[in-house]
């Protein structure tokens, strides 16, 4: 019988490789994106020398219009702005930053980096995906609902939650790994 480290020692590995790729993601993402803000509230977002903005506002308003309906009839949606018809002084816009299109991309590249079957990965892939932006758009109507009963929850919500999505991508990650990849036993 093999010690435990030994035994988990792929795992353990993949764990770390997961960590430096969700690393490098990160910071290849602030080299390619470059968010130009032109005041009141509007910005542009080029990755590396393309305006994709119009597809980053798209996305922006399709999240804020679920996270609206979530909310019901007490929030007022203007173009990518929720409104709390309750308290008119209340609004929370979804930026381009709030989009979700980051982690999804570091979701995706871990994902079809990771070992495993490319038959598992064809349908396990796009499910995460939904997944993510399901979680993304509760995030925005909970952080949207909580703060339009107490604004001064939305700082720590916003700050707090982006986290949790981290470990959201670290159990789908875990789940292939676990479930779906095939692990070599280490002799």
């Amino acid at each position: 019988m093999q010690p435990l480290f030994i035994q988990k020692r792929s795992f353990l590995t993949d764990c770390i490789w997961f960590v430096c790729a969700v690393s490098v993601i990160h910071v290849l993402w602030r080299v390619c994106i470059h968010p130009v803000y032109l005041g009141n509230y509007t910005t542009q977002v080029f990755f590396l020398s393309c305006d994709v903005t119009s597809f980053f506002d798209w996305w922006c308003r399709w999240q804020a219009k679920v996270a609206a309906w979530l909310l019901g009839s007490d929030v007022l949606l203007v173009g990518t702005t929720m409104h709390s018809l309750s308290d008119p002084y209340h609004s929370i816009g979804v930026v381009w930053s709030c989009s979700a299109i980051k982690q999804v991309l570091i979701l995706l590249i871990a994902l079809t980096a990771a070992h495993g079957p490319a038959k598992h990965k064809c349908w396990y892939i796009p499910v995460s995906v939904v997944v993510c932006f399901v979680f993304n758009c509760l995030r925005i109507a909970f952080i949207a609902g909580v703060s339009f009963k107490n604004f001064d929850w939305f700082a720590p919500l916003h700050q707090s939650l982006k986290y949790v999505f981290y470990g959201l991508l670290f159990v789908l990650w875990v789940v292939w790994e676990e479930k779906f990849a095939k692990h070599e036993s280490v002799s």
